[in-house]
Formats: structure tokens, sequence, C-alpha cells
């Protein structure tokens, strides 16, 4: 079993517009809301691909009736636990014009978080087995301890279950502490670990090599259109689909990532090779940037794309970086 925890969700609003007016007036075209956050989010992708998981958000009291008629309509199986007040919104701006958007992300301050996590903490404690895979994905609100990751890390490896990182920042680092079993970050959050400029990259194998010594197994970093890179401790393995689009298309990048890992655990659960994981989180992530859904794609888009992945065996992975 899969359980994806998501203790920061959002609304997540899409608001399409003409174009971009700078100190005008933009035309409004149409918006729409649906559940999120980055464990959400994968979930919603291992729903996609047919593989059972259990989704657990904690929300806001006033926005849990909407995040079950959500789930439902998606068939997601949803855990809900709750907090006083509401969830926070996220805004996703769509130029049509421009074939452009950007995401606004909200930081949360949650009434009563420790003692909500704690709830959740005891729920996993009594469902988590050996084998499961706990997935603990975004940020923290604000309120929460950095190191509320690295409990729910140690609370995998008391039960035997194999927990993975996606996160950023402080939360990041502390959880990393904790030795998770599979660390996903994209290439900011990689760069911000290695503490090295963007354009220095030659100790990045270093740094993967000292994370792997730490006890991590598989350490993935995602970087939008550039791919995304494996390394499973011996090995480095840099996969991209080139996609030639034309000058209007509209890229929905929101989410791809959520999407990658999502399709890259499908596949690691049905005991498939890490490349093929790697395969098919790229084949995925990129489905999902043609759809305004956030992290949605179809399982038809996904096969469409798998053949189009270009592999190889890095020898240094300063290179391609």
């Amino acid at each position: 079993m899969i359980y994806t925890l998501t203790l920061n969700p959002a609304i997540d609003e899409t608001i399409e517009l003409g174009s971009f007016v700078a100190s005008g007036v933009s035309e409004f075209i149409q918006s729409k809301r649906a559940i999120g956050g980055k464990g959400i989010n994968a979930a919603r992708a291992l729903g996609i691909l047919g593989v059972p998981y259990e989704a657990i958000a904690l929300v806001g009291v006033s926005s849990a009736a909407f995040f079950m008629s959500e789930a439902a309509r998606e068939g997601m199986r949803l855990r809900l636990f709750h907090h006083p007040g509401e969830t926070r919104t996220s805004e996703t701006l769509v130029f049509i014009q421009e074939n452009t958007n950007t995401h606004i992300r909200r930081p949360a301050h949650i009434d009563r978080a420790e003692e909500k996590c704690r709830e959740i903490y005891n729920h996993l404690s009594g469902v988590l087995a050996e084998g499961d895979y706990l997935v603990l994905s975004g940020s923290l609100p604000q309120n929460l301890p950095q190191n509320t990751w690295a409990d729910f890390i140690h609370l995998a490896h008391e039960k035997k279950a194999l927990a993975v990182l996606d996160s950023s920042r402080e939360a990041l680092f502390e959880g990393l502490s904790a030795r998770p079993f599979f660390l996903k970050v994209n290439l900011d959050e990689f760069i911000d670990l290695s503490e090295q400029p963007r354009e220095d990259k030659a100790d990045f194998r270093k740094m993967v090599m000292e994370l792997h010594t730490g006890g991590i197994s598989i350490i993935v970093i995602t970087m939008g259109e550039g791919g995304a890179l494996l390394s499973d401790g011996e090995n480095f393995y840099h996969a991209r689909i080139p996609l030639e689009r034309e000058d209007n298309f509209q890229v929905y990048a929101t989410g791809s990532g959520d999407a990658f890992l999502g399709a890259f655990l499908a596949s690691l659960v049905r005991e498939q090779d890490l490349v093929a994981c790697l395969r098919s989180g790229v084949a995925a992530a990129s489905a999902s940037t043609f759809f305004p859904q956030i992290a949605f794609f179809t399982r038809e888009k996904a096969e469409e794309f798998m053949p189009s992945v270009i592999l190889r065996r890095e020898d240094e992975i300063g290179r391609d970086l």
C-alpha cells in the first residue's frame, strides 16, 4: 500500500485570462477549482495508473466538504483530518494570448497543528505495515516544527515501511537527517541542498553520494523540460523527452513533478526496475503538461510518450544539469 501525506494542502484555483495587461484590465475567461497539495497530486497520478493508495490530508473544517466532494468526483481515496478554519487557496493564472501561466503559492498557519498532526501520526502507526510506502510531500504549515517530516520517517523505519521525501527548505534538511528510503527533489531544491551556485556543478555527484552514504537508497532530481536524473548509489541515469510544441501551445507545468513521483512509485510497487520507473515518471510528467488540471494526465497520453523517452547513463552528473 502507498500512503501519501499532505499537511499543507490547498484548494487550487486556475484562472484563465485573455491576456496579461500590466497596470490595466485583463479579460476574465473562466476559473476552476480542485483539491491539491503535493501528496494529493501524487495520489491523483497513482489513481490514474490503478495503484492502491490512501491519500491523507489535514484540511480546515470549513473546506472539508469541498475536499470530499472533489475526491468523490475524481474517485480518489482520501482520508481527512480536520483543523479549525479554512484551507489555503493557491492560484494559477493562465494568460491565453501569451501562452503562459504562473502559480501563486500561499503560506498557511493552522490552528492546533501539532495536536492534529499527532492524530495523523497515531493513525499511520496503526495502519503502516512492512513494505508499505509513506510519501511525505510538500511544505509544512508555518507553525509546525520543521522536524515533522523527520518524525514520520522515523515512524516508517519503526514499521519497516519505506519513506519517500519530497519537500523543500528547512523541512527537507531536517527530513534528510532521518534517512528516508527515497528522496525526490527538483533542481532548485537540490542546489539549495548543495549550497553551491547554479553555475558550479562539479561537486553535485559528491553531494549525491554523501546522501547515499547517509542511508538514502534512491535519489531523483527533476529538472522540468530537462527531464530527470536518477541515482541508485552506483549509477546515474538521465531521462528526458524532447518535446516539439507549436509556438502558441500552452504548457501546464504546475504539478508535473508530482505526476512524475506518482508514476515512478506506480512502477516501483509493480517491481519494475529503476530505469523503467524513471521512464514512466518522465512520460507521465510530460503528459501532464498538456492538461490544465494540476498533476493530471491520461494513461493513453503517458503511454504515447514512452517511446520518446531518451535515456542514457551519465558519467558525470554535473555535465547535463
